[in-house]
């Protein structure tokens, strides 16, 4: 993250990485047929939980670990 974050714009940078449950597929449709991201779906998943990881200011963050957790700001999955 850090080197990522050395070559990019202040507005670029990473404040953390989120570790995800599960693949990424055509399957479950986050990927295009052409396996480009969806970016809509994307955030219908896990844009209510960002706010909240970055409040813990971790490098990382693990879905696993708010599911876990029973934790309030688990992702809602659509």
């Amino acid at each position: 993250m850090n080197e990522v974050n050395a070559q990019v714009d202040p507005h670029e940078r990473l404040s953390f990485l989120a570790i995800v449950d599960g693949p990424w597929t055509i399957g479950n449709e986050i990927l295009t047929p052409t396996l480009k991201i969806k970016r809509a779906v994307l955030e219908r998943r896990y844009l209510a939980s960002v706010e909240n990881w970055q409040r813990r200011h971790h490098p990382v963050v693990w879905e696993s670990e708010f599911r876990d957790r029973g934790l309030q700001d688990a992702p809602r999955f659509c």
